[in-house]
């Protein structure tokens, strides 16, 4: 069968050596041809839209999926290792190590040591530290709001921590006392270097207590980031549990005092109390009963991990595993808000009849792992050091 017209003209357009130009040329006599066979201009012009189309120079918009996909409304996920390689790198560099330890005699030889300096210069010693930061920051991803509140504790241009603190290493106060005060660092050891810190008018936080000088400012900021014995999971989860002591029955037999991370705490009770909450809105009128542990374990390559869970004994999990394709609200609330770059999430639980497992929340992941057979619903937030 001989090509038609409409065939012949289509391989002309298609070669090569032919221009844009050209072509546009082309249509115009093609115009004038296919009118010679045509009954109405609309015919003329179907015939010429479909000549552009099978070279792929129509003019016409692609048509919209019928039913197009919603949006992802997960954020990118961020590995919390990076978090704790920040925290870390942190508390063992000399210069921010002294933004969360009051200065012995030891910590001042090294920090003089390191500036080449006899005698301590708060204005050398001040620089040092926001350059060490920087370098810090520049080098690790962490977590937006650990970000701004160790950039409001240094620099001082913004309240820091959910108790919006406008006392900083850069505050007009802390300058004047040190100019009043050379070769004395505002957060000493007393017993050690035989001097008083810098006094500023006290602060007084929503729990009651106050902060009224520059060491208590320290390690106040200090446990805005170390979870260790004296600012222990049992500890803060004994003050967190205060808001549910009538609504929740809590077991924490199984959470030791002396295992020791770096985190961002103020996210982590945030996450702690929205995971309780939820617990308590499926509970459907039943006083839930949670048991808490902490342990460390290998995962599968070896790598310690610190596991905080949070298990709803007398529940049951509602969804299957097949139904995580897509989070609710609660999930990716907690997700895009505090629990990403801060911890990977687990969730163990019978996820049908006698069907136990465990499968990540976040990083989101498909992967069921076959378990014990567990009674109700445990969540597990998995840090790294």
């Amino acid at each position: 069968m001989g090509k038609s017209k409409i065939d012949f003209i289509v391989d002309l357009l298609e070669n090569e050596n032919i221009s844009s130009s050209q072509k546009e040329k082309l249509f115009a006599l093609t115009a004038i041809e296919i009118k010679s066979f045509s009954e109405t201009e609309l015919k003329i012009l179907k015939e010429i839209e479909i000549i552009k189309e099978k070279i792929g120079l129509s003019d016409k918009l692609p048509e919209k999926p019928k039913n197009p996909s919603k949006p992802n409304f997960l954020p990118e996920y961020k590995n919390p290792r990076s978090t704790a390689s920040f925290l870390l790198e942190y508390n063992q560099n000399i210069f921010l190590k002294s933004t969360t330890h009051n200065i012995d005699s030891n910590l001042l030889a090294a920090i003089n040591e390191q500036l080449k300096v006899k005698e301590y210069d708060f204005k050398l010693h001040q620089s040092a530290i926001q350059n060490a930061y920087v370098e810090l920051k520049n080098k690790h991803f962490t977590i937006k709001g650990l970000v701004g509140k160790i950039d409001g504790y240094i620099w001082g241009k913004v309240p820091w921590s959910e108790e919006e603190i406008a006392m900083s290493w850069s505050s007009n106060e802390l300058e004047e006392w040190c100019a009043a005060n050379p070769k004395q660092c505002p957060n000493p050891e007393i017993d050690d270097l035989n001097h008083k810190p810098f006094n500023f008018q006290k602060i007084k936080l929503k729990n009651g207590l106050s902060i009224k000088n520059f060491n208590e400012l320290v390690l106040y900021f200090k446990k805005q980031l170390t979870i260790r014995s004296d600012n222990s999971i049992l500890d803060l989860c004994k003050k967190w549990n205060f808001q549910f002591k009538e609504v929740v029955s809590f077991n924490l037999e199984s959470v030791p005092t002396n295992i020791e991370f770096f985190t961002d705490v103020e996210k982590l009770a945030q996450v702690y109390v929205k995971t309780i909450r939820m617990c308590i809105n499926s509970s459907l009128g039943i006083k839930p009963e949670i048991k808490l542990n902490l342990q460390e374990r290998k995962n599968i390559s070896g790598e310690t991990e610190i596991v905080f869970s949070i298990h709803h004994i007398n529940s049951k999990f509602q969804r299957s595993k097949e139904s995580l394709t897509r989070y609710g609200t609660d999930f990716t609330g907690i997700i895009s808000n505090q629990l990403n770059g801060l911890c990977n999430w687990e969730l163990v639980a019978d996820f049908d009849k006698d069907v136990y497992g465990s499968i990540y929340l976040w990083p989101k992941s498909d992967n069921f792992s076959p378990s014990e057979k567990l009674e109700g619903v445990k969540f597990n937030l998995i840090f790294y050091r």
